[in-house]
């Protein structure tokens, strides 16, 4: 998967969830455009996201992030 795609499918679910957490997405950004900064941060991400996916695959491991996160999502949530 190229980080263009990976972005694509990330913001549209972004959108399509930000209602259900009671979060309102910015009127300028609810359509993808990989030229805006935020469309350009968005593959960034995404790319460093997919270079880490495979740097941290471990022989055997059937998930893409075997190890531990260094924050969980609960931990996060307090910090917010």
């Amino acid at each position: 998967m190229k980080a263009l795609n990976l972005a694509l499918h990330f913001h549209e679910a972004y959108e399509r969830l930000a209602p259900t957490f009671g979060y309102e997405t910015r009127d300028d950004t609810k359509a993808f455009d990989p030229r805006s900064k935020n469309g350009q941060l968005m593959i960034a991400v995404c790319d460093e996201l997919l270079s880490r996916v495979e740097t941290l695959h471990e022989p055997g491991c059937m998930e893409p992030f075997c190890c531990e996160p260094q924050i969980s999502i609960g931990e996060a949530s307090e910090e917010a």
